[in-house]
């Protein structure tokens, strides 16, 4: 009896459109059923991993190869506040207030 067999090729893609991600691995052309680890490695300055587009907040995580997907990396910004005394006076600010 013959058997016949088919392997199914799938592509993975790992993105950022905003380019605040600067380092993503992960992205491929894999079979059918095999685990893949995707990973959001470096960010712009004042940035950080916040989620994948489907909700998962782990910047590195492994992903069961099924079909064609695209995971996207999502950022936020770091907030920070900055005071200064002025002349007896107070400045406050905060990258956040920039937005």
């Amino acid at each position: 009896m013959e058997q016949k067999y088919i392997i199914h090729i799938i592509g993975v893609t790992v993105q950022d459109p905003n380019s605040h991600v600067t380092k993503t691995s992960g992205s491929g052309t894999y079979k059918y059923g095999t685990q893949v680890t995707i990973s959001a490695d470096a960010f712009a300055n004042g940035h950080q991993f916040s989620k994948w587009s489907d909700g998962n907040t782990s910047a590195e995580r492994r992903v069961t190869v099924t079909d064609n997907a695209t995971y996207t990396a999502e950022t936020k910004v770091i907030p920070y506040m900055i005071s200064y005394n002025l002349n007896g006076g107070v400045v406050l600010g905060s990258k956040k207030d920039r937005q």
